[in-house]
């Protein structure tokens, strides 16, 4: 019998919280910092045993300071170690993305969805080109007794995403993209871009978007794949672009229930900061939300950029007369 992920993340998690509550460092150094403003404001004052003795306090202060360090570089070995078996137990877990294109029905909260299309909002500009790689079911606000699957959230992202000019579209296959761009009208699907592609993204335009969003799609894959993916991503975007995607943020307990499940991956918020530091990324934002649904109790995303800033010869957005072909 496997063992499970979330008891070792749940037991980090509760160590690493009392080790914090625990730490003194701050009310030492307050001490010292105090210790010594006595001195400096009583400089009138003729120096006498008192002065020697407040010398002694602060020296034994910075004992303690320098023993705290050692206990706390022990203390992070210990929690290096329970990092090494979490990883180690979550490696046992195979998730197939392509076995999940139709996630099972969950509920997302409407402050969730609402933070969501408010963070979309900000990087949505006519100026850039933007991106929406993955298309498939991302939960919904409102979920009926024969638990239905309703797109119409998935479909509220699409149009939070049309004012990037031009604006493309990428999935394993037509149907997920036609599922979130078939109500737009006629005149403006017509000016979609569509790419059908799986893992290779080589064939997208390179260093042109300002904005790509993925959501949905991170949650399923392997560390080892969001990594080849983000690489990949850094160069599709122009400098001072952003990326924006969601993924199962596995060092949070009830996320790690989900890789037990063998519902979602093992993408720790710990490797995912390691791993744009490598590629070059600056972190905008990390998100972990509460979410009411029993299933996917968080909402988990992450805001990245390409170091630069964004820079257009665009005066305005590019307007044409749509005519029929004869």
């Amino acid at each position: 019998m496997m063992p499970s992920l979330h008891p070792y993340v749940k037991f980090r998690n509760s160590l690493i919280y009392k080790l914090d509550r625990l730490a003194a460092n701050g009310s030492i150094n307050d001490a010292i910092e105090q210790l010594g403003l006595i001195v400096s404001e009583n400089q009138d004052v003729e120096r006498f045993v008192a002065y020697e003795k407040l010398d002694q306090t602060k020296i034994r202060y910075d004992e303690i300071l320098t023993m705290l360090e050692s206990i706390q570089e022990h203390n992070n070995s210990i929690i290096n170690d329970i990092n090494e078996k979490i990883d180690s137990v979550a490696g046992q877990f195979t998730i197939n993305s392509k076995d999940n294109l139709s996630f099972q029905v969950f509920r997302i909260d409407s402050d969730v969805s609402q933070l969501i299309l408010d963070r979309m909002q900000k990087y949505a500009d006519w100026s850039y080109p933007g991106l929406r790689l993955g298309c498939r079911y991302v939960g919904q606000n409102t979920v009926d007794e024969n638990r239905n699957q309703d797109n119409s959230f998935s479909t509220l992202l699409s149009n939070h995403m049309v004012a990037l000019d031009p604006l493309y579209f990428c999935d394993v296959n037509n149907s997920l993209i036609s599922a979130v761009t078939d109500h737009f009208l006629d005149a403006y699907k017509n000016r979609i871009r569509k790419y059908i592609l799986d893992q290779d993204l080589s064939i997208l335009p390179q260093n042109q978007f300002g904005f790509v969003f993925c959501w949905w799609v991170f949650n399923f894959m392997s560390i080892d794949a969001v990594k080849q993916h983000l690489k990949q991503i850094y160069g599709l975007l122009r400098p001072g672009g952003t990326l924006m995607f969601s993924y199962n943020n596995s060092d949070i307990f009830e996320s790690a229930r989900l890789v037990d499940m063998q519902i979602m991956s093992h993408t720790p918020l710990r490797h995912l900061i390691r791993i744009c530091d490598e590629i070059g990324f600056m972190i905008e934002s990390t998100v972990d939300m509460e979410n009411s649904d029993p299933l996917v109790e968080r909402i988990s995303w992450i805001e990245i950029k390409k170091p630069g800033y964004l820079k257009t010869i665009k005066l305005q957005q590019v307007l044409g007369k749509i005519e029929s072909i004869k």
